[in-house]
């Protein structure tokens, strides 16, 4: 048994926080900037050493049995199959018991395959190498792995997992400014359906190509948006916030990803008195809608109601 693997924890407890858009979305992808809340709802991992060269995965979407030297990310675990094998390479020597806990509901995302991979990676990181990993190294390598998975993605929801808080974010740059004060009080409704975000992305990028000028004065526009919005965060200033917002989902619907039920659920929060803006969270054609503002259930929105607070911490390590 090498060294590493004399001075291997017995036990590692790692969490990461899901997440949601604010602003941004799809412009990120291009470069610009986005802003990416992390939400209390958390994945937790327990990672329990083992004695022999086994590893084994448990979730509530099943079991999964593999060994050191051939750890494969196949689904429902693939996320946590690829971040097992980059945190763990060739170092990886004895094997462990992992099991995965989450708080939120995987038909509405919040951020789940990024929290998952970021807590993961954290675990077995800090299990080969008895520390806990650099957060910008644990940024770095989740945006990798998640972009492998997925085919692309921009890495915000792994920033929003990794630092916590409000996170002002551009994809090769990582964390830009991270807000941990003034956090606005905000609601998230599911319109009921989610069109995979790979999806989007491809009819957007058609829709692209055949207006180049079109969609890079829309990305513009929703980058000096993001921007305000992060200001607005950093000032209190839950105003200029909701006029930020309300720009967000102007350039949503020249995206053409606002469809009629999208649309149907905005109306429906923009008419209550509490809620100062209103905005599809994520690629859109389908997914939430984020309300600035509380909204009471009282309030008989006809769209299932995802409870949410912005979590100023991001992953958390407890080893022993």
């Amino acid at each position: 048994m090498s060294e590493v693997a004399r001075d291997l924890p017995t036990f590692v407890l790692s969490s990461a926080p899901g997440s949601f858009m604010l602003s941004g979305e799809h412009a990120v992808l291009r470069g610009y900037a986005a802003l990416v809340a992390a939400v209390q709802q958390r994945v937790t991992v327990h990672l329990q050493a083992r004695n022999d060269q086994v590893v084994t995965l448990r979730s509530r979407l099943g079991d999964c049995k593999m060994h050191v030297g051939s750890i494969f990310a196949e689904r429902p675990f693939h996320f946590a199959g690829a971040a097992i094998k980059a945190a763990g390479g060739e170092e990886l020597t004895t094997g462990f018991d992992l099991s995965m806990e989450a708080d939120m509901s995987p038909d509405v995302g919040l951020g789940s395959s990024a929290a998952v991979t970021v807590a993961v990676y954290a675990a077995v990181y800090t299990y080969v190498y008895g520390r806990v990993p650099d957060k910008k190294l644990l940024w770095r390598s989740c945006r990798d792995i998640i972009r492998s998975e997925q085919g692309r993605g921009s890495g915000a929801d792994a920033a929003a997992s990794v630092y916590g808080g409000v996170v002002l974010y551009e994809q090769n740059g990582g964390m830009l400014k991270q807000f941990t004060h003034n956090l606005p009080e905000m609601s998230l409704f599911y319109v009921g359906y989610k069109t995979p975000t790979a999806g989007v992305i491809e009819i957007v990028e058609k829709k692209r190509l055949q207006s180049l000028a079109m969609f890079h004065g829309l990305d513009k526009r929703m980058d000096q948006a993001t921007k305000l919005a992060a200001t607005a965060i950093r000032n209190g200033d839950l105003g200029a916030l909701g006029v930020a917002l309300q720009a967000g989902q102007e350039i949503m619907r020249g995206y053409g990803v606002c469809d009629e039920n999208l649309e149907t659920l905005i109306a429906c929060l923009t008419a209550l008195e509490g809620v100062v803006a209103a905005k599809i969270s994520g690629s859109g054609l389908g997914d939430c809608v984020l309300a600035l503002g509380a909204v009471p259930e009282s309030a008989g929105i006809p769209f299932r109601q995802i409870p949410v607070a912005i979590d100023p911490k991001g992953v958390l390590v407890e080893l022993k």
